[in-house]
């Protein structure tokens, strides 16, 4: 098992609100800084690191059943304290993961995958999703685009 620390950005991670696009998982990228890019360089999993325009960060998930049909586990989430978080985990919550490397094989392919263990929440920004009622506000408010 390993734990790396970072912002982090995608969280979907709830037990009962998995990534539902393609195949279903709770997923979640950490964004890197030297020590944690380390982390993962001694893990032999460097070739995971990918970058956007916020820099370079690491995708982790953990697929809803195995490829048998069974059901996993879902992910530990936590705050600082121990206690269940309940609320999504927001872009820019900075979070510690824990993770273990799971070798796989199928279809005569064979990789290696980050499996998500657990998210404990450090400084947690609370997702917000917009709906798109917004734009009707600026309307009514008569605010210019």
């Amino acid at each position: 098992m390993a734990v790396i620390q970072g912002k982090v950005c995608w969280a979907s991670v709830m037990a009962d609100r998995p990534n539902t696009n393609f195949t279903p998982k709770w997923e979640i990228n950490v964004y890197l800084d030297s020590k944690n890019k380390k982390i993962l360089k001694d893990l032999g999993v460097e070739d995971k690191i990918k970058t956007d325009d916020q820099g370079e960060y690491v995708k982790i998930y953990r697929p809803v059943e195995t490829s048998t049909g069974k059901q996993r586990r879902p992910p530990v989430v936590i705050d600082k304290n121990g206690q269940p978080v309940t609320e999504d985990i927001g872009n820019g919550s900075l979070c510690a993961v824990q993770f273990r490397v799971d070798e796989w094989e199928f279809n005569k392919k064979t990789g290696v995958r980050l499996d998500l263990q657990g998210v404990m929440v450090l400084d947690h920004i609370v997702y917000n999703g917009k709906d798109g009622s917004e734009l009707m506000e600026l309307i009514e408010d008569n605010e210019p685009f």
